[in-house]
C-alpha cells in the first residue's frame, strides 16, 4: 500500500541501498539516480519498543532530493515487528527487514532502501550493565541483568546517530537545544552533545527552565574530534516530574549536527521524555547569538542532539 508523504526520524547509523529505476518519460534522457538511506541498518530494540525510522533521499552528488511524492513501506517478517508509515514496534525476538520505496514522479524515478531490525528479548538477556548508563537498546537488558539500571543514570539520545553526522557551518554562532521532562524527581550532573567531524568551535552547555531561567551552564573541555562529548556541572541540578526543561548547546562557529523531523513524536527513554513538537510549544530550538542565551526560535521539529545524564531518586 502506498503511504502518503511523511516525515520520519532518527535515529542511528545509516544504510544505503540500491536504486530501482522506473522508465523515464523520454528514453533518450536517462532518469537521475537517487539513493534512499534508512536509519538504521542495524537497529537493535528490546521487545515492546516503538521507533520511528528516518528516511533521506539524495541525488548522486549527495544533495537532498525535494518533491518525493510517496513512500511504500513493507516488512519481511511482521511477527517480529509491526510496521505502519515508517513506525516500527518490536513484537518478539528475531530479525526482520524493512524496505521503503521512494517515488519521485517528476523525474520518472523510484529508489529503494532497507533497514535490518534486530529485536532482543530482555527476559533471556545475560551480561552486565557496564557503566550503568542505559542506552535505548540496552535499557531492558540492563534492568533485567542488575536491577539498578532502572534507577541509574539515563540519557535521551545516546544510542542514536544524527542524520547529518558531519558538522555543517551555519555561518554564525548559534544556540540549539530541545525540551524534555522527567517522570520522577532526580538530578542532572552532566550535559552532553554530539560533535560532528570537522567541528572546531568552542561549546558551552546549559540547562534552563521552560521560561528561560538558567539553572546551570558549563564549557566543554578536552573534546574528542567527533562523537558524544560531555561535561560535569559544578553542582547537580534537581529536576521535578511534570515540569518542562530545556537543554542547550552554544556553538561559537555555528557548526551543529541534526536530524530533521525528529520531534514529530515524543521519545521516551527510561524516566526521560523528549517532548513532541507542539506538546509544550515547539521543540527543536535555536537562537543565533554570540552568547549562551536561551533558545526560543524553531525551524521545525529538528533534533540537534543536545542531551543530559539524568539520575532519578531511588
Amino acid at each position: 500500500m502506498r503511504a502518503p508523504l511523511a516525515v520520519v526520524v532518527v535515529s542511528l547509523s545509516l544504510l544505503a541501498c540500491g536504486v530501482d529505476m522506473a522508465a523515464p518519460p523520454d528514453s533518450s534522457t536517462p532518469a537521475p539516480s537517487f539513493v534512499v538511506r534508512v536509519s538504521s541498518g542495524t537497529v537493535a530494540l528490546p521487545v515492546g519498543q516503538t521507533v520511528r525510522l528516518n528516511v533521506t533521499v539524495t541525488d548522486s552528488s549527495g544533495a537532498p532530493v525535494a518533491g518525493v511524492d510517496a513512500y511504500d513501506w513493507s516488512i519481511s517478517d511482521s511477527t517480529v515487528a509491526s510496521l505502519k508509515d515508517g513506525v516500527i514496534t518490536s513484537l518478539k525476538a528475531g530479525t526482520t527487514t524493512v524496505t521503503v520505496i521512494a517515488y519521485v514522479t517528476r523525474a520518472g524515478t523510484r529508489a529503494t532502501g532497507q533497514a535490518v531490525i534486530t529485536v532482543n528479548d530482555p527476559t533471556s538477556a545475560t551480561g552486565s550493565c557496564g557503566d550503568g548508563t542505559c542506552s535505548l537498546a540496552e535499557a531492558c537488558q540492563c534492568m533485567n541483568d542488575c536491577g539498578a539500571c532502572s534507577n541509574g543514570p539515563s540519557s535521551m539520545f545516546s544510542s542514536l546517530t544524527p542524520t547529518e553526522s558531519s558538522a555543517g557551518a551555519v555561518g554564525a554562532a548559534v544556540v540549539v537545544g530541545s525540551k524534555f521532562r522527567v517522570a520522577k524527581a532526580g538530578r542532572v550532573r552532566t550535559l552532553k552533545f554530539f560533535k560532528g567531524a570537522g567541528d572546531t568551535g568552542t561549546h558551552r552547555g546549559a540547562l534552563w527552565s521552560s521560561t528561560g531561567t538558567q539553572l546551570a551552564q558549563a564549557t566543554f573541555r578536552n573534546e574528542t574530534l567527533s562523537g558524544w562529548q560531555q561535561v560535569t556541572l559544578s553542582a547537580p541540578v534537581t529536576l521535578m516530574p511534570g515540569t518542562t526543561y530545556v537543554v542547550s548547546l552554544h556553538s561559537s562557529t555555528g557548526q551543529v549536527v541534526s536530524s530533521g523531523g525528529f520531534f514529530g513524536s515524543a521519545m521516551t527513554q527510561g524516566p526521560l521524555r523528549a517532548l513532541a513538537d507542539g506538546e509544550d510549544g515547539p521543540n527543536g530550538l535555536f537562537h543565533r547569538s554570540t552568547s549562551n542565551r536561551f533558545p526560543t526560535e524553531s525551524a521545525g521539529p529538528v533534533n540537534y542532539f543536545v542531551d543530559v545524564v539524568f539520575e532519578p531518586n531511588p
